[in-house]
């Protein structure tokens, strides 16, 4: 029969499997059902034929015989083959029990043969049916009743009635049962069609994950390349300018590192292959080294660290690196989102079998509807481009999952401006937990860039340049109370504001400007606003994502302003896509550079767009 399923490759061998199957299914239950009804209609015989009670009750307990028989085939191994055969033995049993009751009841003239309609409609809806072999069943039923009643009681008018119910049922049967097939294979091929997608992705996860694996190390090894010889150059280079670009660069190298290990640690757990290395120590003294790591930066940044009790823990089981870095991202979250004054305290214990640390702060705190949201991977409380802070959103999800590695767990609790309190809890003996969440490569693929990644990391660096880096998203370059001579620019240059939240990259890029242009700095578009509003620019020069007041709003104000609504605005940014260009040209922008860029690019265009201002000027003095 035609059929509106769209192909499948295997299609009709899944459907077929799945009709057997349920078939059998289905039977069973039936046969029971038929089994014990069948047997109780007895109590109808009792009713309406009392005399005949004895002859209809042999005549039902031989036909409940046949159910019996199929029961038997359709619980053994051979079922599927045999469950059709014995259902429609079962089936002409019972008709032919109901026909012979009938015809000793009168023939056409008896009620009986209503029982035939149960029959037909029974297996017409219990059963997953082929259209045909039902029609043959439902044919073979009526010419069973027909045949048996004519035979003991002869041709009669009496006979139109009951024929022509039987066939009514036999006809509504059938056609529900054309209705239920194709209602049963749209939702096979549907649900083929999820299971295909389901497949399709988990092979393109299989290969985002080979990608990260493989893109780590052709990541990892230039940033080496880089960190080796900037470690070297430091070690002999004496303080001044040249010693600052150095410390800037083997900082950002660091943050660098960092954000590529959170990738291909995450990456790696979300494929399950993310293994423990078990080992005995105690947890108090590798918080109480990263705790000390972390004062000198917390000092620079104002905020008070200290710690409480950790030298109570006992020794527990535990990876040390995945217990470091969990201790980091907690630390570096809380470093980043305590203002300046506030205090930070780590404290550690333990209950029964478990050790835990907390990680407290008097911060911003968590708004109530995020603090679970915070630890899923890449999320943030602000998303925005005008965000505090930076980050992938990836150190609060790592660090969870990293701790659920171990049986154990992180969570948080906070209320907005009274700061937050991460607490983790750890099995002092996990060993019995890892072992059965590890799972091997699945690919020969995966396993060779799984074993070259290992290979590297075990190599980079020793243990006071990994915690450096673990560290590295807020460290930040020691404060100095002036940026240093610039180079002095021609009397009457044009007058730059360069608007930068990141330091380093504003000290740079101002003084390789400086030497062609007078050059404004400001850390924020607020401060940037002040500053243009005093000193008058010719041209400006803002980052987009940046605390407080964003490069696009810094924009749009400057552009609303008559003062400066003829003063070009560069945006400079790490957005990329022509939607990032699009929301900067509508928010009033002059030109659109993203980072990283050339040095030379942006002073060719800050030429030609101050070119481009003098040409206008000079044509409107004419007019």
């Amino acid at each position: 029969m035609p059929s509106s399923t769209p192909r499948l490759p295997g299609f009709e061998e899944a459907y077929r499997a799945e009709s057997r199957r349920l078939f059998v299914e289905r039977a069973r239950f039936l046969l029971w059902s038929a089994l014990v009804l069948y047997l109780a209609f007895g109590l109808l015989d009792l009713a309406v034929a009392r005399e005949q009670a004895g002859t209809f009750f042999l005549i039902r307990c031989a036909v409940a015989g046949i159910y019996v028989l199929g029961l038997i085939a359709v619980y053994s191994r051979w079922a599927e083959r045999l469950a059709l055969p014995f259902v429609m033995a079962g089936a002409l049993a019972s008709a032919a029990g109901i026909s012979l009751m009938a015809a000793l009841l009168g023939g056409f003239t008896s009620n009986y043969f209503a029982g035939n309609i149960i029959v037909i409609f029974t297996i017409g809806v219990f059963l997953p049916w082929e259209p045909l072999v039902l029609a043959v069943l439902c044919g073979l039923i009526i010419a069973t009743d027909q045949g048996i009643n004519l035979a003991m009681q002869g041709a009669s008018r009496e006979l139109i009635g009951p024929l022509f119910f039987l066939l009514g049922s036999g006809v509504f049967t059938c056609l529900a049962t054309v209705s239920s097939r194709r209602t049963r294979r749209r939702d096979l091929s549907l649900r083929l069609r999820l299971q295909r997608a389901n497949e399709e992705l988990k092979e393109l996860d299989e290969a985002k994950t080979r990608f990260f694996a493989n893109v780590s190390h052709e990541l990892r090894t230039p940033l080496t390349l880089l960190l080796g010889p900037l470690e070297t150059l430091l070690a002999s280079e004496e303080e001044g300018e040249r010693r600052s670009l150095l410390e800037s660069m083997a900082s950002n190298s660091r943050r660098l590192l960092r954000q590529v290990n959170a990738l291909l640690d995450g990456a790696k757990l979300e494929s399950g292959r993310l293994r423990l290395e078990l080992s005995t120590g105690n947890l108090g003294a590798l918080l109480a080294e990263l705790v000390e790591a972390a004062v000198p930066l917390a000092e620079r940044r104002g905020v008070k660290l200290r710690a409480e009790r950790l030298d109570e823990l006992p020794d527990s089981t535990f990876d040390e690196h995945m217990t470091e870095i969990i201790i980091a991202n907690l630390l570096s979250n809380a470093l980043k989102f305590t203002p300046q004054g506030g205090e930070i305290v780590v404290r550690a214990g333990m209950e029964t079998e478990t050790v835990f640390f907390e990680v407290a702060d008097d911060g911003r705190g968590i708004p109530a509807d995020q603090l679970e949201r915070i630890f899923d991977r890449f999320h943030q409380v602000d998303g925005s481009a005008s965000r505090e802070h930076g980050g992938t959103g990836l150190g609060l999800a790592l660090a969870r999952e990293l701790a659920r590695l171990h049986g154990g767990n992180v969570t948080v609790r906070s209320r907005l401006g009274e700061g937050s309190v991460f607490r983790v809890e750890l099995p002092r003996d996990p060993a019995g937990v890892f072992v059965e969440r590890r799972r091997k490569p699945r690919r020969r693929e995966d396993q060779l860039a799984q074993a070259r990644t290992d290979a590297q990391t075990a190599r980079e660096y020793a243990v006071r340049s990994l915690r450096e880096t673990l560290l590295a998203d807020v460290e930040l370059p020691p404060r100095r109370t002036a940026e240093g001579p610039r180079p002095q620019p021609p009397a009457n240059a044009p007058r730059l504001l360069l608007v930068e939240d990141n330091a380093d990259l504003r000290s740079f890029l101002a003084a390789r400007l400086a030497r062609r242009y007078r050059v404004e700095t400001a850390s924020d578009g607020a401060a940037g606003l002040d500053v243009a509003r005093r000193v008058r620019p010719d041209l400006v020069v803002t980052d987009v994502m940046m605390a407080g007041m964003d490069g696009f709003e810094l924009c749009r104000r400057l552009k609303a302003d008559p003062a400066f609504a003829a003063t070009p605005v560069i945006l400079l940014t790490a957005r990329a896509g022509t939607d990032a260009v699009a929301e900067g040209l509508d928010a009033g922008a002059d030109d659109y550079v993203v980072k990283p860029f050339a040095l030379r690019e942006l002073e060719a265009r800050i030429a030609a767009h101050l070119r481009a201002k003098e040409v206008e000027r000079q044509l409107h003095e004419r007019e």
